[in-house]
């Protein structure tokens, strides 16, 4: 097998070695990273296959895990290997304490983890060490050519993630180009040397402007002398007007035409000063573009950003697993305080039965049992809550693996773009769209309390039998009536909720009754329309050829939409999000449909016109040859006619009479069956047509039809979400208006209630108060007799008055107790039947949110697991309540019987045990949603590291845009910096052209006034003078001509230079074209290998499924 080393060249056309971009060590690294990463996707069934266990004992009693996952620890306790459960690093100290409820022991043992290092209490040792399941991430060089302790249908996944990171390396030397770079710096150097080719000949036609100056002061000075001359000598006007007018011409083509093209030529320097200035300019700020490209894309900084996005991948991926464990601890504890409250329930028990029945006892260990059952039921629905919040937590996080995995192909596809980069919410929408919303009715549970029966005090007087003294007039309490206030309790009434309705009742209320019936395309009848049989004719004629069986038939493909199923799970189901899968699946299998209806429609149209054409070349062919038989019959019949001249014999001549008739009348029943099978022919074109046509209007009927259906659908549905919407909102309104009146009407009745208890209270008081007057003076009369029978029965009835009285203070002291007692019951029955009242308008809400949730399809697991996490928490303060008020029961069964305090004490141990774990169960989902928050930190961190690639991308490419732009415009400068040159090539020339006609017509006048001397010594002297004026002229104009030269050579070089620029521009250009080519390339390459490697790992996590 070829080494990973050979498989990556082979990919990616590269030739890696020690030196190499990516070199070797590189390409391990990659190799490793790779199969580090296909272990982290596989699923957990396979994931077990590649662990490997590390023994810690007596010599080594811990492991430094170094951020591998790991699947389980055990401690062998002597006799089995013990599952250890994993434990904060800060609840170390109490694991280890043997006085501690949490203490770990041998059958018991935990785990934690601090500072990458993982240690095992009870301490392993060598009789008893501690196993620990990890999962081993195997390091690949570049020259293996398999990997140990490796899924072998996932191997060739490694050495394709290589090939990706190898590309990325590749594409990161593509940002900056050394060689471009030093034609961009060619550029400029030329351009400067140009700059100062151009200041030197814009010195140059300078001095060229200064001595043609000098020369027209001269030829002005020698026009002065000539005209002197002209003024004495008359005899030499002809010669010395010719003369002058030579040296005229020579001064006004001077004048004219030499300054203006040494004007021109000034300017033309002056523009290509300009253009080539501008160039430079332009060429500097590409330059420096190029240089502001390389540092966005500096391999450091994007590498930096990527290894940052990786280790916050790999950080959401590591607290993920920590948030499991944190949720698994949290049930394993629900359940250990659940056998703490049956313990505790088994302990009260036991109270029971080993105590007497007395009432207050049996009714505390009732009410302790009664409680703890409720304790139960809690922990029961907590415990269901926790597990269905750690299912969904767990699908989650699996999501949020899956998502992790996708955010890296992301980063990696980033990175695709630039050299060695690489850069998601968890939301994964579960929707349920229900038929129709289940609301149960509003039952206050609590009973309103009864109106206490208030005592009455009444007093009799004593027998005044014995007594010979007036008697003592009675004393007699009034009765005091008691508050009737059993009639005035507010009652809450619940409002009705409008009849739900069902989609597929709301669809069938509205007629939208699925409009598409099966088609059933039944082919067109070839009774009457199928190809004839053309009759033969007599064995003589031709056989016609039969193109019947070629007949193309429309074939209808096959479709079976099961719109009762979308029905069923909105229906019955409640699951729109099943649905619209299968909504989803339907219109694909319409889509697909529609494709075959098409296909087979082309495919009939194309057999169609083949079977046209084989049917008319059949039928041109039968003609034929039914014409050339009739050609045939005819000549014989002719044959026989002359024959039948040609012969004496009567019976010959009649002989052949009758078969030239019979051979004619042959040849017109053939004629006759020629016309039949034409005219049958044109019938079978003609009802073909038709039926092609009758198949292409039901195709188009059937789709016109099913957009239609599909359209009302959606228009249903929605029609149907909003009225169950807007009814659940008024529902809710409805509530809430039953609820405000219920508190209205009861703010009402505690007042009426305050009234009755204070007016209770002053006729009991005002009784009071009469009792012991009516006493006082039972007592005075009592002291008015002397008589010691009276004087004692008196006394007899103060003492039964007193007694009476305390009596009544009593009844009335009870009745004060009663009335609070009542006033209480009434005070707890109202915030009962709020709690009752907001429960149920609570579950109302909630069923609304969870309907909306449900049509806008935006409720997420994470949410759900959350809201049973805080109903979970819920039942753990109710069972909480309920275990203080089992606590205490439990102290009033111990102050009752001392003997059973033993018991009792157990009771509240398993409780404050349970009450331990349930606080710890607190702690662990709290651990669980910080773990959680920091993965959403950790993604949005990595997000942001993402972005801060993609900007940097973006900015390279404007600048790279921005280089090349500028390259452009110094280019045209630099054209039009030779187009300059050219022009004051052009005036240069001309210049000269100029100079020597000056020269010439100078010599001309030379001539002229030689020929002139001659005629008069003053005029020879004018002459000499006008002669030594132009020497001097001529000898501006030589220097002149030379510093032309010099401008013209100046011009070339420009000229040189300027080409030179532009073949160094046309390099850089050539160049990055080059580049561009193969960054391109590249980039396609890494896609597809890209798509090859993420379809194998999806393939690789699906088998997981």
């Amino acid at each position: 097998m070829a080494t990973f080393e050979a498989q990556v060249e082979g990919l990616t056309s590269l030739s890696i070695d020690g030196s190499s971009a990516p070199n070797q060590t590189e390409l391990t690294q990659f190799l490793t990273d790779g199969a580090k990463e296909i272990l982290n996707a596989l699923p957990l069934s396979k994931k077990l296959l590649f662990t490997t266990a590390t023994s810690l004992n007596g010599s080594s009693t811990n492991l430094t895990i170094g951020g591998s996952e790991i699947f389980a620890v055990t401690r062998d306790d002597g006799t089995i290997n013990q599952p250890c459960r994993m434990i904060p690093s800060n609840m170390s100290g109490r694991a280890s304490d043997s006085d501690d409820m949490n203490a770990a022991t041998a059958t018991d043992p935990v785990y934690y983890i601090n500072n990458n290092i993982l240690s095992v209490i009870p301490e392993p040792t060598n009789s008893n060490n501690a196993q620990v399941q990890t999962l081993a991430y195997p390091s690949v060089a570049y020259g293996d050519s398999s990997i140990a302790r490796f899924p072998d249908d996932a191997e060739y996944l490694v050495p394709l993630y290589a090939s990706i990171k190898s590309i990325q390396n590749v594409l990161g030397t593509k940002t900056s180009n050394s060689d471009i770079t030093t034609s961009l710096t060619a550029i400029n150097t030329e351009l400067d040397e140009t700059l100062s080719i151009a200041d030197n000949m814009h010195t140059e036609i300078a001095i060229i402007n200064s001595s043609s100056d000098s020369a027209l002061a001269e030829i002005a000075l020698a026009n002065i002398e000539i005209d002197k001359m002209s003024a004495e000598a008359d005899l030499d006007n002809a010669e010395l007007d010719k003369a002058t007018a030579e040296l005229a011409e020579a001064v006004a083509l001077v004048d004219s035409g030499i300054d203006t093209a040494t004007a021109a030529i000034a300017t033309a320097a002056g523009r290509i000063n300009t253009a080539v200035g501008l160039a430079n300019a332009e060429f500097d700020k590409a330059e420096q573009e190029a240089d502001a490209s390389e540092s966005e894309v500096d391999d450091g900084k994007i590498d930096t950003a990527l290894d940052l996005i990786n280790t916050k991948a790999d950080s959401a991926v590591s607290t993920i697993s920590s948030a499991t464990t944190a949720l698994g601890n949290a049930n394993t504890r629900i359940a250990t305080a659940k056998t703490e409250i049956d313990l505790a329930k088994v302990e009260a028990a036991e109270i029971a039965t080993q105590t007497d029945n007395s009432s207050d006892f049996a009714t505390a260990l009732t009410a302790i049992n009664t409680e703890l059952d409720k304790v139960d039921e809690v922990i029961l629905l907590a415990h269901e809550e926790f597990e269905t919040a750690c299912d969904a937590m767990k699908t989650e996080l699996d999501k949020v693996d899956e998502i992790i995995l996708l955010a890296h192909e992301e980063f990696d596809e980033v990175a695709a773009e630039v050299s060695s980069t690489a850069t998601s919410p968890i939301t994964q929408a579960r929707a349920a769209v229900p038929s129709a919303l289940n609301i149960s009715d509003l039952t206050i549970s609590v009973s309103a309390p009864s109106a206490p029966s208030l005592g009455t005090v009444s007093y009799s007087d004593a027998s005044n039998s014995d007594a010979s003294a007036t008697p003592v007039g009675a004393i007699t309490v009034a009765s005091v009536s008691k508050a009737d206030i059993s009639g005035d309790v507010p009652t809450y009434t619940k409002p009705d909720l409008t009849t739900r309705v069902a989609f597929k009742a709301f669809y069938a209320d509205t007629s939208n009754a699925n409009p598409i019936n099966t088609v059933d395309y039944t082919d067109a009848s070839n009774a009457d329309a199928s190809a004839q049989a053309i009759t033969s004719a007599t064995a003589t004629a031709p056989s016609i050829v039969d193109v019947s069986g070629n007949a193309p038939e429309f074939t209808k493909p096959v479709v079976s939409l099961d719109f009762a199923k979308v029905t069923s799970h909105i229906d019955d189901d409640e699951d729109v999000e099943l649905a619209q899968a299968k909504i989803s699946q339907l219109q694909a299998q319409i889509s697909e449909y529609n494709a075959n209806i098409s296909n087979e429609q082309n495919e009939f149209n194309k057999e169609n016109v083949r079977y046209q054409m084989e049917f008319k070349e059949a039928s041109e062919k039968a003609n034929q040859d039914l014409q050339v038989a009739i050609a045939n019959l005819n000549a014989s019949a002719q044959e026989l006619r002359q024959e039948a001249q040609q012969t004496t014999d009567v019976d010959k001549f009649n002989k052949a009479q009758d078969q030239a008739l019979d051979l004619a009348n042959k040849a017109k029943a053939m004629e006759k069956l020629v016309s039949d099978n034409n005219s049958k022919l044109q019938k079978y074109s003609n009802e073909l047509q038709s039926y092609q046509a009758e198949v292409n209007k039901e195709i188009q009927e059937y789709s016109r039809n099913l957009d239609k259906y599909n359209t009302e659908l959606g228009q249903v549905f929605q029609a149907w979400s909003k009225t169950e919407s807007d009814s659940l909102q008024q529902y809710s309104l409805d509530i809430q208006n039953e609820l405000n009146e219920y508190n209205k009407e009861n703010v009402r009745y505690q007042a009426n209630i305050q009234a009755e208890l204070a007016k209770h209270n002053s006729d009991l008081q005002k009784a009071l108060n009469q009792a012991r007057i009516d006493a006082d003076d039972a007592k005075q009369e009592a002291a008015q007799t002397t008589d010691i029978d009276k004087f004692n029965k008196q006394q007899d009835q103060v003492l039964a008055l007193q007694n009476k009285a305390k009596s009544l203070e009593a009844t009335v002291a009870n009745n004060d107790d009663l009335i609070a007692k009542f006033n209480s019951e009434i005070n707890k029955y109202s915030a009962q039947v709020n709690d009752e009242v907001q429960e149920y308008q609570a579950n109302i809400q909630q069923k609304v949110q969870e309907l909306e949730s449900s049509i806008k399809i935006q409720s997420s697991y994470y949410q759900e697991a959350q809201a049973r996490v805080n109903a979970g928490n819920a039942f753990l303060q109710q069972a909480q309540a309920s275990i203080a008020q089992a606590t205490g029961y439990a102290s009033e069964v111990g102050a009752r019987q001392t003997f059973t305090g033993a018991k009792g004490q157990a009771v509240q141990a398993y409780i404050n045990t349970a009450n331990a774990y349930l606080s710890e169960v607190a702690q662990d989902i709290n651990l669980a949603q910080g773990y959680v928050a920091s993965v959403n930190g950790y993604l949005q961190s990595a997000q942001g590291y993402s972005l801060e690639v993609e900007s940097r991308l973006k900015y390279a490419s404007s600048f790279i845009q921005t280089s090349q732009n500028r390259i452009a415009v110094g280019n045209a400068y630099l054209a039009e910096a030779s187009a300059s040159s050219t022009e004051a090539q052009t005036y240069v020339a001309e210049v000269s052209a100029r100079v020597q006609q000056v020269q010439s017509q100078v010599s001309v006048a030379q001539g002229y006034i030689a020929n002139g001397a001659g005629y008069s010594r003053v005029a020879s002297t004018y002459g000499q003078a006008a002669q030594g004026y132009l020497g001097t002229a001529g000898s501006y104009l030589q220097s002149a001509q030379g510093y032309v030269a010099s401008a013209q050579a100046y011009a070339s070089e420009i000229q040189s230079k300027i080409a030179i620029s532009q073949g160094y521009a046309n390099e850089a250009q050539v160049r990055l074209t080059v580049d561009s080519a193969y960054y391109t390339w590249y980039e396609k390459q890494q896609a597809k290998l890209q798509a090859d490697y993420d379809k194998g790992l999806q393939i690789l996590i699906g088998q997981g499924g």
